[in-house]
């Protein structure tokens, strides 16, 4: 009787253990799908937070090149701008110019990026060249007094004193230009011979078309 007891009760110590067993395998079970649940949670979370950034960093970036876009066509249109007053004819362009770079600084890299390959001849002409010389002397426009000049001369990549020598050679060209420019002015006006206004090259001076000669005084 004893030993079916101890018998059963043994039965009964291993179904309890099964059933522990059983129960800490579905504990496991819930724990680890919890786990799981909270890893997707967490990469949802995560790949949520990359995509937001991406975003904002695309966004920053579009508006930088917004910018970027509208100041390089803004500077092509001063360039553009600056390039359509040239080569300057007067005096009073020449003043409007230098306030322009001076006060614009858009106006005056659009000047740098062009006086690069250009002349003297290439900013103004002959006309406006002839009433300059470089110091001012004779009260004449002062070179290397204007601001145009004074960028162009910092900005050349030259060295002052050669850029100096550079400008007087192309001052003394234009000079040049127009003296022989005016000599021929003088020497064609010399060979043009004179023409009397309101005269007939028909008409013969001894002629009477009136026949006044027929009369005589009696």
């Amino acid at each position: 009787m004893q030993l079916t007891l101890l018998l059963m009760l043994g039965k009964l110590s291993k179904m309890n253990d099964m059933e522990n067993y059983e129960d800490d395998l579905l504990i496991e079970e819930v724990l680890e799908s919890e786990s799981e649940e909270r890893e997707n949670e967490n990469r949802q979370d995560i790949s949520i937070s990359d995509v937001h950034s991406l975003l904002v960093k695309t966004y920053d970036l579009l508006k930088k090149l917004h910018k970027s876009t509208k100041i390089q066509n803004n500077r092509e249109n001063i360039k553009d701008s600056v390039l359509n007053m040239l080569p300057l004819k007067s005096a009073k362009e020449l003043k409007e110019f230098n306030n322009l770079i001076k006060n614009r600084s858009l106006a005056k890299q659009g000047f740098i990026e062009i006086a690069r390959n250009s002349t003297l001849k290439d900013i103004a002409t002959d006309d406006l060249i002839f009433e300059m010389n470089f110091s001012g002397a004779k009260k004449k426009i002062s070179l290397r007094d204007q601001k145009f000049f004074q960028v162009w001369k910092k900005t050349s990549g030259m060295n002052y004193a050669e850029f100096d020598r550079k400008m007087r050679e192309e001052l003394n060209l234009s000079h040049n230009r127009t003296h022989a420019k005016q000599s021929r002015a003088k020497k064609k006006m010399t060979r043009e011979p004179l023409i009397e206004q309101n005269e007939d090259p028909d008409e013969d001076p001894d002629e009477d078309p009136l026949g006044y000669n027929d009369f005589t005084l009696g």
